[in-house]
């Protein structure tokens, strides 16, 4: 579409509908609301006109009429109070009308601009449940996806194992205190964002304040304990400095960082914990493409068990993911019966807190343990399994190179075997 063309718009269909962006339409296109219009008859008028501006225009520029219609009607459903995934589910039924194909990735970026945090109704989307539908939207999910959409913790040799993680997937890391899972998660993070300049993450860090999960991220880039970091943060040295620049060109507003108290519970004089409710209040105000919870039985609430709090929010977490293509990458602690089990060098090991419904749900999990030294005085070694993948190789486990001082993966990895065998059950033979 030609910049004349679109500069042809007149102001005054704009002001009699505000929220109808009339800025891309043509001069030969009315778009004024009909007083008493139905939704369906709002519908079949978008409908009508954006298959006219698209028969108007090269098919490259198509695109162009697409994200304003998106835009437009995002911001008038916003006023109604709609969250981001319904209104992601009514322009997506507007686009299957217009036959226009976007990836629900793409869509959930467009649309997350004008997100609402307020409950809404959901929009009739039965013409989806074909299994031809399902089929094209699978195809142009897939379409859309690049090698920056997985997940990954930027250790080849793990993450090859596990088959790395795809939009609506969880991940679980489970272990004993001082397995490093923490260290682990931060490490996927700051890889991910690293390598998917458009990907968006929430890290809930129930167990950690934010300001050590800022320290530990700053360790990270300067390569230092965290007792140095504080010395060139209260001097507030040009080393210092550098590192925070680096950091906020490598973050800028994509990794927002939550505590254990629900945002605004302070303001209010409130001292409340963060619960699966305030988790997916969260996620579907701002729609990120990456989700990380440090860890999950710290979402139960009073008087709930840990046992009860997992069977609450993993189908929740569960149902998230797979309903608006986000990953999560889950913390678990390890169940008292693993850690003995573990220690004893069995294979049955892994179990979270919580119970066996953490690795039904999940699509991969990976137990971490922290070894002896090999050599006298030597550093622990940091183990990863990998208990369950979908895609890759379960039961191979790794010793992961680990530097002390930042707290970091080096992001390389060797195999390693047990040193107590599994004993095989059966025999085989005639008898």
């Amino acid at each position: 579409m030609t910049d004349e063309t679109r500069m042809q718009a007149k102001p005054a269909e704009a002001a009699e509908d505000p929220t109808w962006d009339t800025k891309w339409t043509s001069a030969n296109v009315k778009v004024e609301p009909e007083e008493g219009e139905s939704e369906n008859e709002r519908i079949a008028r978008i409908v009508y006109f954006t298959k006219t501006m698209l028969a108007e225009m090269p098919a490259e520029e198509g695109r162009f009429v697409i994200e304003q219609m998106a835009e437009s009607e995002t911001k008038r459903l916003y006023g109604f109070g709609w969250k981001a995934h319904d209104i992601v589910g009514y322009v997506r039924y507007i686009l299957t009308k217009v036959d226009y194909a976007m990836s629900d990735t793409a869509l959930r970026r467009l649309v997350t601009r004008s997100a609402v945090q307020e409950a809404g109704a959901s929009h009739d989307s039965a013409f989806l449940l074909t299994v031809p539908a399902y089929v094209r939207r699978l195809k142009e999910e897939v379409a859309g996806w690049d090698e920056a959409d997985k997940f990954g913790f930027g250790i080849d040799e793990l993450d090859n194992s596990f088959g790395r993680l795809l939009p609506g997937e969880l991940l679980v890391l489970v272990g004993a205190q001082g397995s490093m899972k923490t260290s682990l998660m931060l490490s996927g993070v700051e890889h991910y964002l690293q390598n998917n300049p458009n990907g968006t993450a929430m890290l809930f860090s129930l167990d950690m304040a934010p300001e050590v999960v800022a320290e530990r991220l700053l360790q990270r880039e300067m390569h230092m304990t965290a007792e140095r970091v504080r010395w060139h943060a209260r001097r507030e040295t040009e080393q210092f400095k550098d590192a925070v620049t680096r950091m906020r060109r490598k973050f800028s507003d994509r990794l927002l960082i939550y505590g254990s108290e629900p945002p605004g519970s302070q303001l209010l004089g409130k001292c409340e914990r963060m619960t699966i409710e305030d988790v997916r209040r969260e996620v579907e105000a701002y729609m990120p493409s990456l989700v990380a919870i440090d860890y999950l039985t710290l979402l139960r609430k009073p008087r709930q068990s840990g046992l009860d709090c997992v069977n609450e929010a993993m189908p929740t977490l569960k149902e998230m993911a797979q309903r608006y293509g986000i990953m999560f990458l889950l913390l678990s602690q390890m169940g008292r019966a693993s850690k003995q089990l573990q220690a004893s060098g069995s294979a049955l090991v892994g179990s979270a807190k919580g119970g066996g419904i953490v690795e039904e749900l999940s699509s991969a999990q990976i137990d971490l343990f922290k070894d002896a030294p090999i050599e006298p005085y030597g550093a622990p070694r940091i183990i990863a399994t990998v208990s369950k993948t979908r895609r890759g190789v379960a039961g191979r486990s790794f010793e992961l190179a680990y530097d002390g001082e930042p707290m970091s993966f080096t992001g390389r990895a060797k195999p390693v075997r047990r040193e107590r065998e599994q004993k095989p059950i059966f025999k085989s033979g005639l008898f």
